[in-house]
């Protein structure tokens, strides 16, 4: 209230005490702004730790005339006087600058004044920090402002690990760097000097300073008292929890434990046990000790909650970020030190300077009076007082002023952190990104298949593998070792969502076309599919769907060598254009090489079967085939038999082949089809009988016939027996040559009409090269020469007998025996001296010893090098070595017969242990592989044999030995086969002690077999002696052939260790015989 002897005071007289007293000299506040000449009035101060502080200040000046923007900005500096007579500084930026109004020829201005770092709350940006910490990324926000520099310093006492992605999003630098300390535990206040004032980030109330004086006494404030004091002082607790939980998920480690919980320490009375618990995001931390730290800046927050302290009083002294040590109060001087000593963690501050112009201006509206009388009043300072100092007497007598400070600290032994106040901005939904990666590449991905993108706000990116983090990609389905798999190329754009609207985690969810990434198909909506591209290269492949009304397609295309599978109704299609017709059904083509295997068998058939309906091998059209073409053999092969001739062996393999194809597999209790929700009763499903093939035949069947055509060559190689059966009629046309190279004997039987055999030209050859030759016709047997000679020559005997009379000629002598008459009739008789004929017999050839090649590689096509193998010879005798670098060796000078060769482990298998040359003969094979898991194999000239760890040799009959075979197989003794040849008749098999079961009775099973075939032939009746006769082979001269036949131990995988026989056997055949 206004004195009231003031009231006719004139403005001249105003004016005057102006000029005269306001000095600033001695006062308790001082003000400094460059240029300007203002002398402060009124201050209200608020400051608190972490937050900027904004001081308000009423000024007066005689000029009415400054203009407020050039006040904008500017620095300026605040001094309070302390109670020892010095001043303290309080130094700011000028934010807000308003006339208040004039009053007897004296303005009033109202400056607010507030630090640099509240000129960063301005601004707004979006950018992206990356593997930085988060004092590096404060530090980069700090020195993108020129404001800054120089005016802030660290004080922190813990390390702090790199972030890898940090993102700020359209939010100032003020929010962004408030966020990251309140995550991190970090806490800031701000130290003033006489020019200047500088932002403090710390982690810890230790690195704080003290106020100076630094003991604050608690005391009624008078005008009397030298010292200031703080006149009100209590205590103030507040319920807070009891344990902080954090919970996260590492896609990195996804089974890694992630619970975090950290229980308080702190003494707060009988509270109930109360959580927070949170889950902050997906890999909120990486590591438990990280998650620990998080936790406890958290926990510790709410501890410093609990238990405040307010103050209030004149201490001028005090400011945020320092502390103090508080004496004279009764309640604190019983404990030690830690119970005296405070942290500033907030202030209030009022104060005015005793002007003599205070004393009769009115109030005016805005002005800091209101305000400075509120304080006085919640202090307890009544104006109305006389006797008190703050009476406007005491302006009209020039005094220093008055002081109100109000204060909330926390003990300093106790930790302080923020609270999370800045919440982190939260994304509005997807946005759209550009995948980006080093210059010059097509793809850059890393193991889980991630990609970078380069965001359309970030203004700092390159557009290079450094413009973000890795980001997930989602696919259609995702898990350990299966899933889909579609990394995003450089230069597509992709749809990127956020986890809980995070920033910092990205993902990317889809991809999208634009104006540079257009479809290959579009327009019509028929076509849809994948289609990939050649990593640098403008091939692809793709897979297609035609959805064309009546035209449905379906194309899997690789452009490489131009591999095609179309399904349905075929057309030519060129990019987006549908093209012409051409057929119906399916089509498998490519330009290079192509395969189709089926380990259990394979059915190729153009037999009808309507609507996809039928069983996938039905084969009863093939059947019925089969089982006409048995009967048939089986019918003409008894025939022969009866005449005396060869019997068809392979008509068995023909009924084989047709009882395999009536084959059923699958589980007969149950037919029924299921259509249940869950996974468990659809499984139910599926069930009942479907044919099959119980060997792994290829089977080939067609209502119409069959072609094979070639400009080269057609080749059937069979490890067995080839039967060929017709209805009606076998045609062969040569137009050059028709050749058969036979091991054993050539056989025909012909049960109507006769054998006829033509040479229209050349000449008619037929040898017997190394045993007899018999013709024999049940009627006339004629031998007619029609233009020329008949010559019948013998190099021991020629006999002609018939009726019991006989001409022969043996030893150069002439007999003509007859029981009756001898009847030589001619116009000339001529018994002269003796005389001879040398007619000039053919040298039959003999075969010579031959070499065999030797070749084992890996199932890759690489050789097995320095492999140990052993080979088992016709003769029974072994040769044993070792493979080159190639994995090659040569065997020379081998016998007639086959060749059983066994390959050992892999050497390097070898070396890790240690493996001698078996002493037995093992049945079932184990097989080598390579470093990479693939089966290792042989090839070459002495067949496709299989590798084993350890050999397992079988016995077969070879079909050239015409007395059996000779050799025997190691550690066998008395294993043999039967000889047809051998006059004491074929012996029975011996099986030795040491030979496993089942190999003996394979043996003797093989042994019966060839007796019951002596039988059948009658060889012992009518060819006597053949097991002492040579046998060679008139057809191959020229070595080996390489196709080898294999054995049939079926219940060995992949006829492993197969007897390797060579249908010529250039060896030689065996002059004598055992």
């Amino acid at each position: 209230m206004d004195d009231p002897s003031w009231s006719s005071y004139r403005p001249s007289d105003l004016l005057g005490a102006f000029d005269v007293t306001l000095s600033q000299d001695q006062r308790l506040l001082k003000f400094h702004l460059a240029g300007q000449s203002l002398i402060p009035h009124r201050l209200v101060g608020e400051e608190a730790i972490s937050r900027p502080f904004c001081y308000t200040l009423d000024v007066i000046s005689q000029r009415g005339d400054i203009e407020l923007k050039s006040l904008i900005a500017q620095p300026a500096l605040i001094e309070i006087r302390q109670a020892d007579g010095g001043y303290r500084p309080l130094s700011g930026l000028v934010d807000t600058a308003a006339l208040l109004g004039e009053d007897g020829g004296v303005y009033y201005y109202q400056l607010v004044l507030v630090p640099w770092l509240s000129l960063l709350s301005l601004g707004r940006d979006s950018r992206i920090f990356q593997d930085k910490t988060v004092i590096e990324v404060i530090e980069a926000v700090f020195q993108g402002h020129e404001i800054a520099k120089g005016r802030y310093r660290f004080d922190l006492r813990r390390d702090y690990p790199a972030r890898s992605y940090c993102v700020q999003y359209r939010e100032s630098d003020f929010h962004f760097v408030n966020r990251l300390m309140e995550q991190e535990g970090l806490f800031f206040y701000f130290s003033h000097g006489e020019g200047d004032h500088c932002l403090v980030v710390t982690d810890s109330v230790d690195t704080c300073p003290a106020v100076t004086p630094q003991a604050i006494r608690f005391h009624r404030q008078a005008a009397t008292e030298a010292e200031d004091a703080l006149t009100q002082w209590g205590g103030h607790r507040q319920q807070q929890p009891t344990r902080v939980s954090l919970a996260t998920f590492n896609y990195k480690q996804p089974r890694h434990p992630s619970d975090i919980a950290q229980d308080t320490i702190r003494d707060q009375g009988h509270l109930p046990d109360t959580e927070v618990y949170d889950y902050p995001g997906e890999y909120y931390y990486p590591d438990h000790r990280r998650g620990e730290r998080l936790a406890v800046n958290r926990l510790e927050a709410l501890e410093s909650r609990a238990k405040r302290f307010h103050g209030a009083g004149g201490a001028r002294q005090l400011q945020v970020g320092g502390h103090f040590t508080l004496t004279q109060h009764g309640q604190h001087e019983r404990g030690d030190d830690s119970e005296r000593e405070f942290l500033v963690l907030g202030l209030t501050l009022h104060a005015e300077n005793a002007l003599p112009v205070s004393a009769h201006l009115s109030t005016l509206p805005g002005s800091l009076q209101e305000q400075l009388d509120q304080a006085r009043r919640a202090h307890g300072l009544d104006l109305s007082d006389k006797g008190s100092s703050l009476h406007r007497d005491d302006y009209q007598r020039a005094g220093t002023g008055h002081y109100l400070v109000d204060i909330e600290t926390q003990r300093l032994c106790l930790p302080y952190r923020s609270s999370l106040d800045h919440p982190r901005p939260v994304m509005g939904g997807p946005q759209t990104a550009t995948v980006v990666g080093p210059e010059g590449e097509e793809i850059h991905t890393d193991r889980l298949n991630r990609v970078k993108v380069q965001f359309h706000w970030d203004r700092l990116g390159h557009h290079d593998a450094g413009s973000s983090c890795w980001l997930r990609v989602s696919e259609p389905n995702a898990s350990a070792g299966w899933g889909a798999v579609f990394v995003p190329r450089i230069g597509q754009e992709v749809i990127v969502d956020f986890l809980e609207g995070d920033p910092d985690r990205p993902l990317i969810t889809g991809r999208v076309y634009n104006g540079d990434e257009r479809p290959e198909w579009h327009s019509n909506g028929l076509l849809s599919g994948f289609k990939s591209k050649t990593y640098r290269g403008g091939k692809y492949n793709e897979l297609v769907f035609d959805d064309a009304t009546d035209q449905e397609r379906v194309r899997l295309n690789s452009e490489h060598a131009k591999s095609q599978l179309n399904l349905g109704y075929l057309i030519h299609q060129h990019g987006n254009t549908r093209g012409d017709f051409r057929g119906t059904g399916f089509e498998l083509r490519t330009d290079a090489y192509g395969a189709v295997r089926a380990n259990q068998g394979l059915l190729v058939s153009s037999w009808g079967q309507l609507g996809a309906n039928g069983e996938q091998l039905d084969m009863r059209p093939a059947w019925r085939e089969l089982q006409s073409a048995w009967q048939l053999a089986d019918s003409l092969s008894d025939s022969a038999v009866d005449h005396d001739a060869e019997a068809l062996a392979s008509r068995t393999d023909l009924h084989k082949a047709s009882d395999d194809a009536q084959g059923r597999h699958g589980s007969a209790d149950s037919a029924t089809a299921f259509d249940g929700s869950s996974a468990t009763t659809a499984s139910k499903g599926g069930r009942g009988e479907a044919a099959r093939l119980k060997e792994p035949w290829l089977q080939l069947a067609s209502p119409a016939g069959i072609a094979i055509s070639t400009r080269q060559s057609t080749h059937l190689a069979q490890g067995k027996s080839l039967s060929v059966t017709a209805s009606e009629d076998i045609n062969l046309a040569a137009g050059k040559r028709l050749v058969a190279s036979i091991a054993d004997r050539l056989s025909l039987f012909v049960q109507r009409a006769g054998i006829k055999l033509f040479a229209a030209q050349g000449k008619v050859e037929v040898q017997a090269q190394s045993d007899e030759m018999a013709l024999t016709a049940e009627k006339k047997l004629s031998i007619t020469s029609t233009e020329d000679a008949v010559h019948i020559a013998a190099a021991e005997e020629v006999l002609l007998t018939c009726g019991g009379g006989y001409i022969r000629l043996k030893g150069g002598d002439i007999e003509i025996h007859a029981p009756g008459t001898i009847d030589v009739k001619g116009s000339q008789h001529l018994f002269g001296g003796p005389t001879s004929l040398s007619y000039p017999l053919d040298n039959l050839p003999e075969t010579e010893p031959s070499n065999l090649d030797l070749e084992h590689l890996y199932g890759n096509g690489r050789p097995v090098p320095g492999a140990r193998y052993r080979a088992f010879l016709a003769d029974g005798s072994v040769r044993q070595g070792v493979l080159d670098a190639a994995g090659k060796a040569t065997l020379s000078g081998l016998p007639l017969g086959g060749v059983q060769v066994e390959y050992f482990q892999d050497p390097r298998e070898i070396d890790k242990r240690p493996q001698a040359w078996p002493s037995k003969v093992p049945i079932k094979p184990t097989y080598a592989t390579t470093s990479g898991d693939t089966q290792a194999a042989v090839s070459g000239s002495a067949g496709g044999l299989g590798s084993t760890s350890q050999p397992a040799p079988s016995l077969l009959q070879s079909p050239g030995w015409a007395g059996g075979t000779s050799g025997r197989m190691p550690n066998t003794s008395g294993v043999g086969l039967s000889s047809p040849g051998w006059p004491e008749g074929p012996p029975l098999p011996t099986i030795p002690g040491d030979i496993p079961s089942d190999l003996a009775g394979r043996v003797e099973q093989q042994a019966r077999a060839q007796l019951e075939k002596i039988a059948q032939e009658k060889l012992q009746e009518q060819l006597p002696g053949l097991g002492n006769t040579e046998l060679s082979s008139p057809g191959w001269k020229g070595g080996v052939p390489t196709r080898p036949t294999f054995g049939d131990l079926k219940d060995t995988p992949h006829a492993q260790d197969t007897d390797l026989t060579s249908p010529g056997w250039p060896g030689g055949s065996p002059k004598k015989r055992s």
